[in-house]
């Protein structure tokens, strides 16, 4: 969105895109998700050192009011729900904002995202490591992480898990981590994949899919370098929101 509104000959265009990228940047800081916050951050300040290196001022000049903008806004949003919530006997945060909801009864609240710890994410990574030592050449299929999860987990660690209906797991495991530490492990329902887009093709498509993948991101890189170095410049920012887009894709 970002890159059409720089590349929007119109003005009206440019309105539409504007207020595309505000919404799209609002949605992920509400999204409570700290790989997005991370790859926001990162592709902001990546598109501000591009052009910062182009000198071109007038876009440096529309990025930042972007960014103040969009900046105010998300406080007076926050500052509506302050408000609202103060009515009712609450007092919230902003970091109550990013991580919770305001529920019924005015209380800003989230349960609690299994997914989201870091404790979990190095157990998914770690079943999924223990899935492609058993399948390391062709894989187990496309989107079969979760099932194989739950045998791989009480085989890895010291579990009580009950399973209480498909793809729902209860229970309390002790793993051996990524570190050499044993971190507690609690979840709830089978996770859809391992968080981790290297780890999720190794375990589906085995040695010669992530290879192919390999092969298709020095491939796309090495491409969108020469690109960079050579094309005229509007193919250049095409090409460059395009590797940002990408790596940030990878990166979460």
């Amino acid at each position: 969105a970002i890159y059409f509104y720089f590349s929007s000959p119109t003005r009206n265009k440019k309105i539409f895109f504007g207020i595309l990228s505000i919404l799209v940047v609002l949605a992920l800081i509400f999204s409570r998700s700290r790989g997005g916050h991370l790859v926001l951050g990162i592709q902001l300040l990546g598109t501000l050192i591009y052009f910062v290196r182009k000198k071109d001022h007038a876009k440096m000049k529309d990025l930042i009011v972007g960014g103040v903008f969009t900046t105010v806004l998300y406080f007076g949003l926050f500052f509506i729900l302050k408000v609202t919530e103060i009515k009712q006997g609450g007092h919230p945060s902003i970091t109550n904002v990013f991580t919770g909801y305001l529920n019924a009864s005015g209380y800003i609240s989230w349960p609690k995202n299994p997914s989201g710890s870091l404790t979990n994410r190095l157990v998914f990574w770690k079943t999924g490591w223990e899935i492609f030592k058993d399948y390391w050449l062709t894989g187990t299929g496309p989107w079969t992480f979760e099932l194989l999860f739950p045998s791989y987990l009480s085989n890895e660690g010291s579990c009580l898990l009950i399973i209480s209906a498909p793809n729902v797991i209860l229970g309390t495991c002790q793993m051996q981590g990524a570190s050499g530490l044993v971190e507690d492990f609690i979840y709830s329902f089978t996770p859809p994949h391992a968080h981790n887009i290297f780890i999720q093709i190794a375990t589906g498509t085995g040695a010669i899919g992530l290879g192919l993948f390999m092969v298709f991101l020095i491939t796309f890189y090495s491409r969108g370098i020469y690109l960079l170095r050579n094309a005229p410049p509007e193919t250049r920012n095409f090409v460059f929101f395009l590797i940002l887009s990408v790596t940030g894709f990878m990166i979460h």
